[in-house]
């Protein structure tokens, strides 16, 4: 990419924000997949835009749903289209082929998208990065985010940078950013794991071996479901007990897990989400969750 393509920001939370001031307004209309990444509809909301969901069935992504996202496109007259690849929250990876047939009906309807890869590193490839940004030459309606806080496992520096082709976007999103947006300390942490390009790909590596272990030790676990995944992370619940209780029994035993509950998308239905670690202690959360609902009856 060159280098003017990109823009950097404390984190993606605060280019989601520079996003939503520059392309946003009072009924704006943005298309929202739903469960996803809250900031997406926060941002969205305070700009004063429309919100539509579109809920995967299942919380899977296929080519029904982007037929449907794309048919929706073209007829809905949508400023901005919001997207996460691999979904937050689920893990699930969408195929790039998917989100450009998506970003080429955004763009012949004269709607922005943004793709969220903050996972991303978690599903690139040893030869290669796996990667909406393969689109932005033609197509200047795309914005794609990624970040050092997930595989670089840098959340407390937060860095996260924007690509994109178009001039214009950058200018318009560039505008909004706050006079002092990352400590030099950040951006020198962030060009050391940039200098370490192995370091994802045993990353990846690392976190396949742990969640396919931990798949199947779960699976052995009665009363909970465990979501497929293609990241570190996990989401699950259990078809009794309810997800504000089951989060502080577990948060009691020393496992602290994301509360889902109230997320579009899945408000009520009771998930939670896990982040994966040595298999030890994978091992001795699943013995948690055992106790926990034990407790709980």
């Amino acid at each position: 990419m060159p280098p003017d393509w990109l823009l950097f920001g404390a984190g993606l939370e605060q280019l989601i924000d520079q996003i939503s001031r520059a392309l946003l307004e009072p009924g704006a209309r943005v298309l929202l997949p739903v469960p996803n990444f809250d900031p997406f509809e926060t941002f969205s909301r305070r700009m004063g835009a429309e919100v539509d969901p579109l809920h995967p069935p299942g919380l899977r992504w296929d080519r029904a749903v982007t037929r449907e996202a794309a048919e929706r496109l073209r007829h809905g007259r949508f400023r901005l289209l919001w997207l996460s690849n691999p979904v937050n929250p689920t893990g699930q990876h969408i195929p790039v082929a998917e989100i450009g047939r998506m970003v080429k009906a955004a763009r012949l309807a004269g709607t922005a998208v943004v793709v969220d890869e903050a996972y991303g590193e978690y599903t690139d490839r040893p030869e290669g990065v796996v990667s909406a940004s393969r689109f932005l030459a033609e197509a200047p309606n795309l914005l794609v985010l990624r970040t050092f806080s997930k595989a670089h496992c840098l959340p407390g520096g937060r860095v996260g940078y924007l690509l994109c082709a178009s001039g214009g976007l950058r200018k318009a999103v560039d505008a909004y950013r706050p006079m002092f947006p990352a400590p030099w300390i950040s951006l020198h942490l962030a060009k050391l794991a940039a200098s370490d390009p192995d370091h994802a790909t045993r990353a990846r590596e690392m976190a396949a071996g742990r969640r396919t272990r931990f798949l199947a030790n779960a699976s052995r676990l009665p009363g909970f479901q465990f979501l497929a995944s293609d990241t570190n992370t996990i989401m699950f619940r259990h078809h009794q007990a309810d997800a504000d209780t089951l989060h502080a029994a577990l948060a009691a035993r020393g496992f602290l897990t994301a509360n889902l509950n109230s997320l579009t998308g899945i408000q009520g239905h009771n998930w939670l989400r896990l982040t994966l670690h040595r298999d030890e202690l994978n091992d001795a959360f699943l013995q948690a969750c055992r106790k926990a609902v034990q407790y709980l009856g």
